[in-house]
């Protein structure tokens, strides 16, 4: 889990008030999340396997693809498809060509990541006293 993942996991735990499960390939990283006292699994989002079976529990309702590669992000949702998923799917993208790819391959919601900094920036400038 990288930034933009921690962040949204953060956000959904604390805000959202959601049961969330992070997701990572990395044993060092999922470690030191694990040491910072966040629920993860070292497991593999491109994997079929891993997705059915997450998917077979039923407990999962929303997915959250916040993968800093497009074609990662992309396939994971190819493996959700296949593995019957029908919750919610969100999803983070850097392109506007990417956010529609995504779109239209079934994820409800898209991030075009520099829109919304930029828009999270142009945000703070105005709170800012003169």
């Amino acid at each position: 889990m990288g930034r933009v993942g921690r962040a949204a996991y953060e956000r959904l735990t604390h805000e959202g008030q959601m049961a969330v499960l992070g997701i990572d390939n990395d044993h060092a990283v999922i470690t030191r999340l694990e040491e910072d006292g966040l629920n993860v699994l070292e497991g593999d989002a491109t994997d079929l396997e891993f997705w059915t079976r997450l998917v077979s529990g039923g407990f999962v309702t929303t997915v959250v693809l916040a993968m800093a590669f497009h074609d990662s992000n992309a396939y994971a949702l190819e493996r959700l498809h296949d593995a019957g998923f029908a919750g919610r799917i969100v999803a983070v993208a850097q392109h506007p060509d990417q956010v529609a790819h995504l779109s239209e391959e079934g994820v409800h919601a898209v991030l075009n990541i520099y829109a919304g900094a930029g828009h999270s920036l142009a945000a703070l400038a105005m709170r800012l006293p003169e």
